[in-house]
């Protein structure tokens, strides 16, 4: 592959430091502050060294408050509400055109009007799940209760076991199916066994209640299958990975020929399940299966095929369907079923209606709305610019492998040829999907969701058959994140994160690679964290390390995790070290290759103080205001548990006490609180 140009052009280092010095009062500034940096949010009686996340920013934190329909808010979420309005003016205009019946303008416009329709939902009642309601009060077999799980992506119901499809880790040129058993509905499964979340589960037997009294239960029988639901779920939860094993690449890559699926686990029809579930089953016999937690396989079909459970399974889909239909019903069920989700997460108010809908919307016809938001917002320059950066980071990175003293020789070469054969997406796809075949009205909601169903199965039922498509997004462009894709083994940034602060073209050097630079950085990490580093340049899954780099790698790595571990995000709760391990590692190594392409920018010269800040100094700034932002206790708890990144202030603090250019650049000694000495700081990537 050829290597991309170290430099960044003159013409984009022109704008990327535009407003470096003096500059007249009508010349464009960055969105923040005058060179990238938002110096208002910082708390100066904190020393850098003590804390350089409210150093940073403590002034903001001190000051900013949660209003009562948010659960966390920092500068992502600006980034993101931005986004949202925009794709709600896109919305909104394509809804007031008269666009021709079947055209993806229609179906977007008239979806957002059924959804805001909600004196039609209130009329409705209940009515459109009525239905599907009678079909569950029906069912008096366990052939049928199976039949409804193996069409739950239709009829709405939870299911505990499913089938889907993706790609071999092992050969990502083919497509595999999976299957496994779930069916629990909080969080994590340490929220069905810890005793320190046996008030949420008592909460959460009262929502089941509830949303089954929307269901036509009295109040006996509900409280009854509420206690039989939780159980249930219990002992399904007691089958599932932790959190530590769902992510480990090797534990959840578990294959069968069909024939070694249908032998190992006779409990269930599988030729019959295949079929009911809408697949071929010629086609799906010809497929390699894998299973990412076979343990849970055999004693999950025994609960759900035991005849003693078949009225707790209706009990379970009946509470499922309204409760997942809750956000498209009339009000008051909606009102009730927000109640527990702010028990799990602290918020107190529902967010208004329309973003409630424009988030509907953009969850069935993202790619559409992404094509105009490009169109709208997204200056093609960007793209160039972004490209210029990423490959001086790449250049950043080659160096850093090359110069690692604790790698041999033969790893090194796998490694920079893995780094070579990175792709990289920015902006927006080669080609957005049109949505043919899918019918909306501006009528009945309900009726679009029913249509949508059927469209996604068929859709996917369709994708199984086709080739690899390697030009696909995992993101639409409106989405304020970025993303490492091992199968593809690419990196991938979405429109909506190209702006300030991640990403300006009016602030300085410093700010764009303490920020854009560092996710770049953290997003090619990835392909050498715990798990990325197991997959080859081709997105194979292989181990392709020497044995003795691998062991001190781990040795590394472990080092992070004793870190991490430490660190209480709420008192009483702490960060899961290895459970974070990958996206630590993306952090520091991120930090560690973007501050390298910064230097590398320099190429020597020794950059201009501005507000007295050193060049080292703004890059870091930088870097810790992205992180910003505040949480609310109970999501943060809810957090740590399913979310595999550490809270912002720990992937500041957590990251730059590792960092010996941090040091020098805030004259960090012994004694201050983040200090660590050097041989304690954690150097991997």
């Amino acid at each position: 592959m050829k290597k991309l140009t170290v430099m960044v052009s003159a013409t984009v280092m022109a704008l990327l430091v535009a407003c470096g010095g003096q500059v007249a009062d009508d010349t464009p500034k960055p969105v923040f502050g005058d060179w990238g940096v938002d110096l208002t949010a910082r708390n100066m009686d904190i020393k850098p060294g003590d804390d350089f996340y409210r150093y940073s920013s403590g002034s903001w934190l001190d000051d900013y408050q949660l209003p009562p329909d948010k659960v966390r808010y920092g500068l992502f979420s600006r980034l993101a509400e931005g986004a949202q309005k925009q794709v709600k003016n896109i919305i909104l205009d394509l809804g007031d055109s008269s666009y021709p019946k079947g055209t993806v303008e229609q179906k977007i416009g008239d979806l957002y009007k059924s959804y805001m329709n909600v004196e039609r939902r209130n009329e409705l009642g209940m009515a459109p799940v009525q239905e599907q309601l009678d079909a569950i009060t029906a069912v008096d077999t366990v052939q049928q209760v199976l039949q409804m799980f193996a069409n739950s992506d239709l009829n709405g119901v939870g299911a505990p076991i499913g089938i889907g499809g993706g790609l071999d880790r092992k050969d990502p040129a083919k497509k595999v199916l999976y299957t496994g058993v779930d069916g629990t509905n909080l969080p994590d499964r340490d929220f069905y066994l810890e005793e320190q979340f046996a008030a949420i589960r008592d909460a959460y037997k009262i929502h089941i209640a509830t949303m089954l009294g929307f269901a036509g239960y009295d109040q006996e029988r509900a409280a009854q299958a509420a206690d039989n639901i939780l159980a249930l779920e219990t002992g399904l939860a007691k089958l599932l990975l932790n959190r530590v094993d769902s992510r480990d690449a090797n534990k959840t890559y578990n294959p069968y020929s069909y024939e070694e699926l249908k032998a190992t686990y006779p409990g269930l029809d599988w030729d019959w399940f295949v079929t009911e579930s809408g697949l071929n089953a010629d086609k799906a016999a010809s497929k390699k299966w894998i299973i990412p937690n076979p343990a849970a396989i055999a004693p999950g079909i025994a609960i759900i095929t035991d005849p003693a459970n078949l009225q707790t399974w209706k009990d379970y889909m009946a509470f499922t369907l309204v409760d997942g239909s809750a956000g498209a019903l009339h009000e008051d069920l909606e009102k009730a079923a927000f109640q527990f989700q702010g028990i799990l997460s602290g918020q107190q108010k529902m967010g208004v209606l329309w973003k409630r809908g424009v988030g509907f919307v953009s969850g069935l016809f993202g790619e559409a709305i992404g094509e105009v938001y490009v169109k709208r917002h997204f200056p093609e320059q960007s793209k160039v610019m972004m490209a210029e950066l990423v490959g001086n980071v790449r250049e950043s990175l080659r160096g850093r492998i090359n110069q690692l003293e604790w790698m041999t020789a033969e790893t090194k070469v796998a490694a920079e040829t893995k780094m070579d054969a990175f792709t990289t997406k920015i902006g927006y796809p080669e080609k957005f999907e049109q949505y043919a075949g899918l019918e909306i009205t501006d009528g009945d909601l309900f009726d679009n969701i029913r249509s949508a169903r059927s469209y996604a199965r068929a859709k996917a039922i369709k994708e199984l058959e086709e080739p690899v498509d390697r030009t696909e997004w995992g993101m639409t462009p409106q989405t304020v994140n970025a993303y490492y894709n091992p199968v593809f083994n690419e990196i991938v940034f979405p429109a909506a994160i190209l702006q300030a602060p991640f990403f300006d073209p009016l602030a300085d050097a410093a700010a764009n690679y303490g920020a854009i630079g560092v996710v770049i950085g953290h997003e090619m990490s990835h392909g050498f964290d715990d798990q990325g580093r197991k997959s080859d340049g081709a997105g194979v899954l292989r181990d392709w390390w020497n044995k003795a780099d691998a062991e001190e790698f781990k040795r590394r790595a472990d080092q992070l995790v004793a870190q991490f571990n430490q660190y209480e995000a709420v008192p009483g709760h702490f960060v899961d070290g290895e459970f974070t391990l990958g996206e630590n590692i993306g952090d520091l190594g991120g930090v560690m290759i973007a501050y390298d392409a910064y230097k590398r920018y320099l190429n020597g010269r020794e950059d201009k103080v501005i507000d007295g800040f050193t060049g080292d100094q703004r890059f870091f700034l930088a870097y810790a205001q992205v992180w910003r932002g505040k949480t609310r206790e109970q999501r943060q708890i809810q957090l740590l548990k399913s979310d595999p990144h550490s809270p912002g202030e720990f992937r500041v603090n957590g990251i730059v006490r590792n960092v010996d250019a941090w040091y020098e650049a805030f004259n960090v000694q012994p004694g201050d609180a983040l200090y660590l000495p050097p041989e304690q700081r954690v150097r991997i990537w």
